[in-house]
């Protein structure tokens, strides 16, 4: 049985780190979401500010459910 090169297992650690969600940008990305929905949820003049700092979002695009 032969062993893993180096690069095979760099690219096994960093495919499995993915997949159990160890990636950290996208990690920093859920927590980003998480905390904008929380500001929309507790302040009304967070969905003005959000609107304001993110101009490309349809503020009259209703929510897929």
């Amino acid at each position: 049985m032969r062993s893993l090169t180096d690069e095979e297992v760099a690219a096994l650690r960093t495919a499995l780190e993915t997949y159990s969600g160890v990636n950290k940008s996208e990690t920093a990305r859920l927590h980003w979401i998480e905390r904008t929905r929380e500001q929309l949820l507790d302040k009304d003049e967070a969905f003005t500010t959000f609107i304001e700092k993110h101009p490309g979002v349809d503020p009259h695009r209703k929510a897929a459910r």
